[in-house]
């Protein structure tokens, strides 16, 4: 439950006709605060703002069903953190362009969890995020693609349908997670990564540091990782017997035989790389 909720702004049409333009919100803001974006139909791509100045800009573009104007953009405080919402009417509460006031706090869960929130208007809206050094930044959609490149400070991208690409970024904790689309890590330096789809492929190409915690799981998908020169990790990988091509010699365990382990240089940092179905490759850089 949220401690405090606030709702800064939004961003609305009349009910059936209307294109809104774009929606920009834009605020200063310091390091250790999140910035949230939710989509639903629709890209997201964050990246790096030159100062401390974080920008939001959500791009509307009709599609078969309903119209742009019906779509609100929602930007709500709690402490400590920013959310901006896209918020789809609910057919049977829709009424004069506006949702029903004491649906405001609860909006942007409903809208993100609630098949009905849709109705049938397929309206999409594609973010583009720029997110200051030390932002703690969260995109997650539904049936689109979540791009996060350049970014100083903790990362998550979240999709059902869509892939989430992350590059070149530094922070602390980088998560990824999607049902059917693919995960990539390119550049990426954080001593906690996580990544996990049903489907999709995995691939981490990054830094491993001393003591980190690194996991990689995909159902049916391939999982590529490439270790740097001078990496040091305890590798535990469980597959399917046979489906694990790896540069750092493993030991099958005496347990099971889909479960091996095996160690790389002083293996201070730990990795679990798992799959029920899929194949596994694990590289390494001299």
């Amino acid at each position: 439950m949220y401690l405090a909720t606030v709702l800064l702004g939004s961003i609305a049409g009349l009910a059936g006709q209307g294109d809104p333009g774009d929606f920009t919100w834009r605020e200063a803001l310091p390091a250790g605060i999140t910035l949230e974006v939710r989509g639903r139909i629709g890209s997201i791509e964050a990246v790096a703002a030159t100062g401390r100045d974080a920008e939001v800009v959500g791009t509307f573009q009709s599609g078969k069903h309903g119209a742009p104007g019906q779509i609100e953009i929602r930007v709500i405080r709690e402490t400590g953190r920013i959310i901006i919402c896209s918020v789809y009417p609910r057919n049977e509460r829709w009424s004069n362009g506006n949702l029903d006031q004491h649906h405001d706090k609860d909006a942007c869960e409903a809208a993100q969890h609630e098949k009905t929130i849709r109705g049938d208007n397929d309206t999409r809206v594609n973010y583009v995020v720029r997110v200051p050094v030390g932002v703690h930044f969260v995109g997650q959609t539904v049936t689109d693609s979540v791009v996060i490149r350049g970014l100083r400070g903790d990362a998550e991208g979240y999709s059902v349908a869509g892939d989430v690409r992350i590059s070149d970024v530094r922070g602390g904790v980088i998560d990824a997670a999607s049902i059917s689309g693919d995960l990539s890590f390119e550049g990426v330096d954080a001593g906690d990564v996580y990544a996990g789809t049903l489907s999709g492929d995995v691939t981490f190409i990054g830094a491993i540091h001393s003591s980190g915690e690194y996991s990689f799981l995909s159902y049916t998908g391939e999982i590529l990782v490439n270790l740097p020169t001078g990496a040091g990790v305890t590798l535990d990988v469980l597959a399917p017997k046979g489906d694990v091509a790896s540069a750092v010699q493993l030991t099958p365990s005496a347990s099971s035989p889909r479960r091996s382990s095996g160690r790389l240089g002083s293996g201070s940092a730990h990795m679990t790389v798992n799959t029920l179905n899929g194949k596994i490759r694990i590289e390494h850089r001299d």
